[in-house]
C-alpha cells in the first residue's frame, strides 16, 4: 500500500491545540523536524514519544539552519558543509529514537535544501553521503523522478519517491514555488481529486495543464498546511480502498 507521510514537529501551536497528535492517527511516516528549521526540543521528542506510541515511522527532517525564514530560503553551502549540516540533523533525532529504543527509518530533507537536491547532484550526493556516514539502510525520502533519486542509486542509498497531495506541478515535474498563486493545495477535495487521477494514470497535471509522468511510494501531506488534517483523513480513506499492489 502506498505511504502516507506527513512535516511534523514543526509548529508549537499545531501540537498543543492537537492538530499533530491527531495526524498521528491517519499517516504511516512522520518527518520529524530536527530543530533548525522550526520546532524545540520538547515538540520534537514528544513528537517522537507519540509517533511510536502510534506505530508510525519516524524519519528525520534535515534543513537549512534558519528558523526565520522555516527552512525554505536557499542557503549556499559547499558539499561538505551539507554533508555535516544533515549529520548533524540526523544524529541529533537518531539519539532521541535511541532514547525510546527506537530505530529511525528514513530522512526527508525540507524545503529549500529539499528542492535544491532534487535538481543539484552535489547536493543529493552530499545528502548520501550523510546518510552513508550514519546508517546505510536509512531510506532516502526525495521527489520522484529528480536528481536525488539519479544519484541514490548511483551510491546504492534506498530511496522512497515522494509525490506531493498539496503541491502544484511545473511541466518539468518539479514543485511550484510557493511564492506563486496556486502552489499549496489547500483544499482537501482538491488534493484527492489530484492523487486519485495519479493513481489511475501515473501522471499529474502540472500549472499549464500538460501532464507529467511521476512514479512514487510515498504521498506527502505538509503539516504547516491549515487543511493537513482534513488532507490526511480523506487520503488514508481513499488509500484504504485500493488493492495493496498500489
Amino acid at each position: 500500500m502506498l505511504d502516507l507521510n506527513c512535516d511534523l514537529g514543526e509548529i508549537e501551536e499545531s501540537w498543543f491545540l492537537g492538530t499533530d497528535k491527531e495526524l498521528l492517527n491517519y499517516i504511516d511516516s512522520a518527518n520529524i523536524s530536527c530543530g533548525a528549521h522550526a520546532g524545540s526540543s520538547r515538540l520534537i521528542e514528544e513528537t517522537v514519544a507519540l509517533a511510536i506510541y502510534k506505530d508510525v515511522n519516524i524519519g528525520a527532517h534535515p534543513s537549512f539552519q534558519d528558523k526565520l525564514n522555516f527552512g525554505r530560503k536557499v542557503h549556499f553551502l559547499t558539499p561538505d558543509q551539507i554533508t555535516d549540516l544533515c549529520m548533524t540533523q540526523i544524529n541529533f533525532l537518531k539519539n532521541i529514537c535511541k532514547k525510546y529504543d527506537t530505530n529511525l527509518n528514513h530522512v526527508k530533507p525540507h524545503g529549500a535544501l529539499y528542492n535544491l537536491a532534487a535538481g543539484d547532484p552535489d547536493v543529493s550526493r552530499a545528502i548520501c553521503n550523510a546518510i552513508l556516514e550514519i546508517d546505510a539502510n536509512l531510506v532516502l525520502y526525495g521527489l520522484a523522478g529528480s536528481k536525488t533519486e539519479l544519484i541514490t542509486k548511483e551510491m546504492g542509498i534506498n530511496f522512497c519517491g515522494e509525490i506531493f497531495a498539496d503541491r502544484a506541478y511545473l511541466p518539468g515535474g518539479g514543485l511550484m514555488p510557493r511564492n506563486q498563486s496556486g502552489a499549496v493545495i489547500e483544499k482537501s477535495e482538491n488534493c484527492l481529486n489530484q492523487i486519485k487521477n495519479w493513481v489511475e494514470t501515473g501522471k499529474m497535471v502540472s500549472d499549464d495543464g500538460s501532464l507529467v509522468s511521476v512514479k512514487g511510494q510515498t504521498i506527502c501531506v505538509h503539516g504547516d498546511n491549515p487543511a493537513a488534517l482534513e488532507i490526511a483523513k480523506v487520503l488514508k480513506e481513499y488509500l484504504i480502498t485500493l488493492p495493496k499492489s498500489h
